[in-house]
């Protein structure tokens, strides 16, 4: 059911009716209802999640309703999203780990891969290649055996 749509129980010849029900919202609010030709509808899904439907008594009785169950109804079950769709995945949402590297396998999946090293080098390298072109033309030049 989505969020504004009634919920609707209408019971079958055979069925114990209840005379009243009473539902509860997912906030906690009740709500009593008369049942009306073997047929109740509560109307004020504002909220998601579940409602319960509870009887309160026998059509002919006005005691508890302990041959009847209660009921409960999911209000905003989004099937068009990812909520709703029970279709098998393509493949697991988990990451695998191997048996015999669990450890490192967490680690790695938990904090990702180690590039302090790779970063280090790669600073290292950027630093020297900028130590190289900060020296002036001439210089270079007057080193390596040219005219200056």
């Amino acid at each position: 059911m989505t969020l504004g749509r009634p919920i609707v129980r209408v019971w079958r010849p055979g069925e114990t009716v209840p005379s009243q029900v009473q539902v509860r919202s997912p906030g906690g609010r009740l709500t009593a209802l008369l049942v009306r030709d073997r047929k109740v509808e509560y109307a004020q899904t504002r909220e998601p999640g579940l409602y319960t439907m509870e009887p309160l008594g026998h059509a002919a009785e006005a005691q508890p309703a302990s041959d009847l169950s209660t009921e409960v109804f999911a209000v905003n079950l989004d099937r068009a999203g990812p909520e709703g769709d029970l279709t098998p995945a393509s493949r697991p949402p988990w990451t695998a780990l191997r048996p015999e590297a669990l450890r490192e396998d967490f680690l790695r999946v938990v904090y990702g891969r180690e590039v302090r090293a790779w970063m280090l080098a790669l600073v290292l390298a950027l630093t020297l290649l900028e130590f190289l072109l900060s020296r002036p033309f001439r210089e270079r030049k007057h080193r390596s055996g040219g005219a200056p």
